[in-house]
């Protein structure tokens, strides 16, 4: 079954350099400009992983669609990567809001598909034999 990513950055730029450098991976790519549509597709479609703009306008931002994301039950295995500045202060703030990860939005693109990779490939479950 293919993965699904979803892809939510306010700056159409970043978007489509961001999912230029995904295409190569296995996945399906659903994306949007805003945090509200991000969250209707979240729940929606139950992404794999969430690539999610930190510092986007609007009533949401993307520390707060984080925050909701890890509070629905129904998302518990979705993982997001959050793309910001390079402020500790964001870092922390950021991992404590749930994000699984963060990379500062100037970033190669490599750095944000080595991570997807990583998330996203299928690694086989593995099975510990704790008896003595």
């Amino acid at each position: 079954m293919r993965k699904q990513l979803l892809l939510i950055e306010s700056r159409t730029d970043i978007r489509s350099l961001l999912r230029a450098s995904l295409e190569s991976e296995d996945v399906d790519i659903l994306e949007c400009a805003d945090a509200a549509t991000g969250e209707i597709l979240a729940r929606s479609c139950r992404p794999d992983a969430v690539v999610l703009d930190r510092f986007m306008p609007g009533p949401i931002d993307g520390m707060e669609l984080c925050r909701r994301i890890k509070a629905d039950p129904s998302l518990w295995r979705t993982k997001v990567l959050m793309l910001g500045g390079n402020q500790f202060e964001d870092i922390v703030i950021d991992l404590a809001d749930g994000a699984d990860e963060y990379l500062p939005a100037c970033c190669a693109p490599e750095h944000v598909q080595q991570q997807l990779s990583a998330w996203l490939e299928d690694v086989p479950e593995t099975i510990l034999d704790i008896s003595l």
